[in-house]
């Protein structure tokens, strides 16, 4: 390498080794002057791109859809509906009925609704009256049942359950009959 150098210096060449002359002045003047003197130079940033497989993405998706099937399981689990804010005042929302107030929450809107049965159409009557009949005939059975098998907390679920569907059924028939007016 170094007879490299020493034939580039001897032949007046540019190369590694070559003597160079010094500038005639100071060249900082006209450098700063070019570039820009006292501006802040900022980095580029460079965006990072993220790549994923396609086996990835599939496991991605499915585990949002459980994730997302689980968050609604758990909030519907222990919310009841409630009632739009447009509910006549003789509705009583179902997340407060208690077993104490049931037998008057039903007497109240079956007086609701037999004042404005006259507004619903015949058929909704119909398919009301047979869909009350066989929700008081499941709560009469889990009466029966509980009867014989008072600490049964399945049967005290399930009568709790029956009750409320009673309730809604009867909230949604005379909200339909009040809407109809």
């Amino acid at each position: 390498m170094r007879q490299h150098a020493g034939r580039s210096a001897r032949r007046g060449g540019t190369g590694p080794g070559a003597e160079r002359p010094a500038p005639a002045g100071d060249l900082w003047p006209g450098i700063a002057a070019f570039i820009g003197e006292g501006e802040v130079v900022r980095p580029i940033k460079r965006s990072r791109r993220v790549v994923f497989t396609v086996p990835q993405l599939l496991a991605a998706a499915i585990a949002l859809m459980l994730l997302s099937a689980g968050g609604v399981a758990w909030f519907l689990r222990g919310h009841a509906a409630e009632p739009s804010q447009g509910a006549t005042p003789t509705v009583i929302p179902a997340a407060n009925v208690t077993r104490k107030g049931y037998d008057a929450a039903v007497t109240e809107l079956q007086q609701v609704l037999a004042a404005n049965r006259g507004k619903l159409d015949s058929t909704t009557v119909r398919v009301l009256e047979s869909k009350l009949a066989l929700i008081d005939k499941a709560i009469g059975e889990a009466q029966q049942a509980l009867a014989a098998d008072p600490k049964n907390p399945y049967l005290h679920g399930h009568l709790a359950e029956t009750q409320m569907q009673k309730v809604e059924l009867l909230q949604r028939a005379a909200l339909l009959a009040a809407r109809k007016s």
